[in-house]
């Protein structure tokens, strides 16, 4: 049984398009471009990774498969369960693909390859984070429900993480009144935060989940200074 030519191509986009979107420093770099560059360098990464693949898989099968009995066994049993033309060799590219992609993104769990990364194509608002995690920037966090952070960032945000989540040292936080120009305090940690810098003892830190993040900026204390800040009985008692 033939697969018919347009499952080849599609085969084609979907390999480029997966490793575009998984391999850390591609998704990154996809970030900023429009749909149909996107979509043609996936072609070009999902041709080129292919043919690698099954370059790669054609000398597996002469060189190690043919030369032993278990492994030849195994083949030809899989053969007769899946009799489509080149469906071992397809079934082991797409295992390999993807392991390779899994290794090829271990080096990005550490903390200083994944900034190196984020400073060359980053956007902005990565940028921001990074300027807050190594210079100690605070940034402010406004939500959709109104509620605000006053911020640093403790670590970056895992790059294709399942969750949008940021590790940050919550200095102070609020809520914006109803006229959106007054800013109410909540809790205030501004003093423990800096004497914790200080002595070097800052351990208590607060994830925030990113999806009804409406702006961040830089903080600003003339903004501070600008807008009325009412604080609440709870934070006037701290």
């Amino acid at each position: 049984m033939e697969i018919p030519k347009e499952i080849y191509v599609a085969l084609v986009v979907a390999v480029g398009l997966l490793i575009e979107r998984t391999y850390a420093p591609l998704r990154l770099a996809s970030n900023s471009k429009s749909w149909p560059q996107r979509a043609t360098e996936a072609t070009v990464i999902g041709i080129f990774v292919i043919i690698c693949a099954f370059a790669i898989s054609r000398g597996v099968y002469h060189f190690v498969v043919k030369q032993s009995d278990i492994l030849n066994a195994v083949l030809l049993k899989h053969k007769e369960v899946f009799p489509t033309q080149y469906s071992g060799t397809i079934l082991f590219s797409v295992l390999l693909i993807s392991c390779s992609v899994i290794f090829s993104n271990l080096p990005y769990k550490k903390p200083e390859n994944l900034l190196k990364l984020m400073r060359r194509y980053g956007t902005p608002i990565d940028q921001l984070f990074i300027s807050s995690l190594t210079d100690f920037n605070m940034l402010t966090l406004t939500f959709k429900n109104g509620w605000v952070y006053i911020v640093y960032v403790k670590a970056l945000p895992e790059i294709g993480g399942k969750e949008n989540l940021l590790e940050v040292i919550t200095v102070l936080s609020g809520y914006k009144g109803e006229d959106n120009s007054s800013l109410r305090i909540n809790e205030n940690h501004f003093e423990k935060v800096r004497n914790s810098i200080e002595s070097g003892s800052l351990k208590q830190t607060t994830v925030i989940i990113l999806d009804d993040l409406m702006s961040i900026e830089p903080f600003d204390l003339g903004d501070v200074y600008n807008k009325p800040m009412q604080p609440t009985a709870e934070a006037a008692a701290d």
